[in-house]
Parts: C-alpha cells; structure tokens; sequence
C-alpha cells in the first residue's frame, strides 16, 4: 500500500531579544489592514487586540502578537506561500524595528499507510540495532524515531524531529497512526541586517518547502 504524506500544519515564528520587545498595541486593526497583512473586511469576530497580546484571526490566518513573538500560521497549507510572500514579507518591511533573537520556518508534515501501523513504520525506519540503549526498548513494545541537524548556509540551520504520533481529522472526529515530520529552518540572526535576513528567508520560502519534501520523499 502507498505512503500517504499530507503537510498540515505549516508556520512562521519571529522571536524579540531582551530587553527588545514586540509592542502588541502596534499590530491594530487599522495597521494590519492599512499594510495589506490583514485586510479589515476579512478578520473574524472571535480576534483579540489587547495591550498584552494581538490574536487576530482571518478567512485564511492566524497571527499571534505578544511581547515575546510573533507567530503566523495558515488555515490551511496550500495558502502558506502566498501568505507569506505576500503578507509576512509586508509585516516585516513595516513593522518597528527591535533587536531579534531568531526567526523560524516550519513544515509538519505526516507520514502513514493504511495497512501499517505507527509501530511498524517506526521500527522499519528507526530501529537501530547498534544502539546502546535499544536492549531497554525491545521490538513488540516500543516506539521508535530520530533527531537530525544540520546546518544548510551560514546563517541557517535546519532542525528535523520525527516520531510516531496520530494525526486528527477534527471535521470527521477520527484519527489515524502516522509517522510525524516536524522540519524547523532556523536562523538565530547573530549577525547584523537582522530584517534583511528575515525577508531573504521568507522569499526563498519554496527552497525550504522542496527541502522538506525531498526529505520526506527518501521515506519509501
């Protein structure tokens, strides 16, 4: 039975530096519409704008404004890039410049079979013999996966942490076992033109998309 490989949950996370904070009063309605991030006639009632926090939400996003972060995910995955290449690149060319500690791009995608269950999968993939500490979890009764790093340009590190897990359908309420890929491309931004940065990573968005794929594709 073929793999079934479905990417569901995608986002973009920017982390301030200390004492440097994100002023959430800045990402008002009135600001998100007038840059084109939000555009006002599509937010949905259930958004917040409070001094403390932002979660505005809209037909196709979710932004999350706090002091800490800004967090951006879409509705659904097809819409990530133009989100990105239009709404997040926006965001980051107008919005206040503070001191950054790091940015990341995230690609969760979901591997299973309908035949196979998460136990199965884990083992043909991740079992490793050679493993000091694999006598404590013997086949029949474990669960198995992998951490992997490796830095892909100077300023970028990709971060990949796969484990068995279930995948929810909340429109049918039902589950299934799968396989979980979760790709972080991360930047610390150590260095100086930290939004220049940001905007370079975010339009080489597609770079990172295929990376992630082609990863995911060596599992057969």
């Amino acid at each position: 039975m073929p793999l079934t490989k479905e990417l569901k949950i995608q986002s973009f996370v920017l982390l301030s530096k200390k004492p440097s904070v994100f002023n959430p009063a800045n990402f008002s309605q009135y600001w998100l519409d007038h840059n084109k991030i939000i555009l006002g006639s599509t937010l949905d009632k259930s958004s917040s704008f409070t001094p403390l926090f932002v979660q505005a939400i809209s037909d196709n996003m979710v932004l999350l404004v706090t002091p800490e972060q800004i967090q951006i995910s879409p509705k659904s995955p097809e819409k990530f890039k133009n989100i990105v290449s239009e709404g997040i690149v926006s965001m980051i060319q107008n919005m206040e410049i503070i001191t950054l500690n790091g940015v990341g791009l995230n690609f969760n995608w979901f591997l299973s079979d309908e035949e196979v269950g998460y136990e199965e999968l884990s083992r043909k993939y991740f079992f490793n013999a050679n493993n000091p500490g694999i006598a404590f979890f013997p086949k029949g009764e474990s669960l198995y996966g992998e951490y992997l790093s490796k830095q892909i340009e100077d300023d970028l590190r990709l971060k990949l942490d796969i484990k068995p897990s279930y995948l929810f359908d909340i429109v049918t309420g039902t589950s299934k076992q799968c396989i979980h890929f979760a790709f972080n491309f991360h930047s610390d931004l150590k260095s100086e033109n930290q939004y220049e940065k940001v905007v370079n990573l975010l339009k080489r968005f597609e770079t990172w998309y295929e990376v992630s794929l082609k990863v995911l594709n060596l599992y057969q």
